[in-house]
Formats: structure tokens, C-alpha cells, sequence
């Protein structure tokens, strides 16, 4: 949308192209770096899966749900920037009547953040009990599995 020239004429000064780096920046690659980091950890340490589902779940859903609704009100406080610049209004007027709008940009932004640092928390409780599992640790599972077994004599 912001490469279309309508709306690159009311949205380019505005907050709008911030929700849209946003969302490229940090709603793609975080998203992808936290779920591929979360399929990979429990492998790095040794274990079966990620220690505490139910936190790693929550974590998902609160960087996700403040994603998508910090994107959501930079978009829509963006288009009402731009109208108001449109319509010959001063940029100082804009920015007072913007300050709700900012508001809620930090409450889900600080969702955002919270969900990040409940994934920090379930790496680091993954890796503080990385000998559990099944009792072994990598390497002696690695010995087991290539030991070669031992032929009958004929």
C-alpha cells in the first residue's frame, strides 16, 4: 500500500511508514528468529523439547497480539496524520491530537517487549535444565547409537 502514490502523498510524513517498517522489520524477522530459535534450543541443549510449553506458548501470543495491534494503530494514526496534513492543518496540530494514539503505540509495543522477554525466560530455563531429558547428555547418546553391536559367534 504505501508504494501507491495516493497513499504515499497522505501517509509519507507520517507514523504509518513507521507501523510498516515495523511490521517488515520486526514482525517478520523477530517472529521468524523466535520461532526458529525455539525449534532449535531444546537441540543445542541436549533436551527433548523447550522447557515450559504453556510460558513459550504465551510468549507467542503476546509478541504476535502487540505486533499486530502497535502495527494496527500506527497505520491508522498515520492515514489520520496525513489527512489532517492534507486538509491544510498545521503539523504541530497533528502531532497534539496524535498523543492518545501514541499511548497505545507504547502499551502494545511494551506487550511486544513482554512476550520477548518471556522467550528470553524459557531459553534460559531450557538451558538451566539442559541434563535432564532422558538422563543422558548428548554425547553419551551419540556413543550409543554408533556402538556397534555385537555379532553372535557361528
Amino acid at each position: 500500500l504505501e508504494a501507491l502514490r495516493a497513499v504515499q502523498l497522505s501517509t509519507h510524513f507520517t507514523d504509518f511508514v513507521i507501523g510498516h517498517s515495523h511490521i517488515t522489520i520486526a514482525g517478520t524477522f523477530i517472529l521468524w528468529g523466535v520461532g526458529a530459535t525455539y525449534f532449535l534450543w531444546p537441540k543445542l541443549c541436549g533436551r527433548d523439547k523447550i522447557e515450559n510449553d504453556r510460558l513459550a506458548i504465551l510468549s507467542w501470543w503476546f509478541v504476535l497480539v502487540g505486533m499486530v495491534l502497535m502495527v494496527t494503530v500506527l497505520s491508522i494514526q498515520g492515514v489520520i496524520q496525513g489527512t489532517m496534513l492534507a486538509d491544510g492543518a498545521e503539523f504541530v496540530d497533528t502531532v497534539a491530537l496524535m498523543e492518545p494514539w501514541w499511548w497505545a503505540r507504547t502499551v502494545f509495543g511494551t506487550m511486544f517487549d513482554i512476550g520477548l522477554a518471556m522467550s528470553v525466560a524459557v531459553f534460559v530455563q531450557t538451558w538451566r535444565n539442559r541434563s535432564k531429558g532422558d538422563g543422558s547428555v548428548p554425547e553419551e547418546r551419540e556413543r550409543e547409537v554408533t556402538k556397534e553391536v555385537p555379532r553372535e559367534a557361528s
